[in-house]
């Protein structure tokens, strides 16, 4: 496993408005970021749109075998 470097700002960043709280988290793949799944509802992914999409389609097929 490649170390992460060192930060020279705050990470995650975090910022509120008036829709709740916004939080910026990098992942080293796009399967890394499939553990946003288990928040379900509460967890929405703006950015990137190829990660956005992907992780709807596996959302997608997880209803489809429940």
């Amino acid at each position: 496993m490649t170390p992460i470097p060192h930060r020279t700002r705050p990470w995650p960043r975090q910022r509120t408005n008036r829709a709740g709280t916004r939080i910026e988290l990098r992942f080293r793949s796009p399967q890394a970021a499939e553990t946003l799944l288990a928040f379900g509802p509460d967890a929405e992914v703006l950015s990137p749109e190829h990660l956005r999409r992907a992780l709807a389609r596996r959302a997608a097929a997880t209803l489809t075998r429940h």
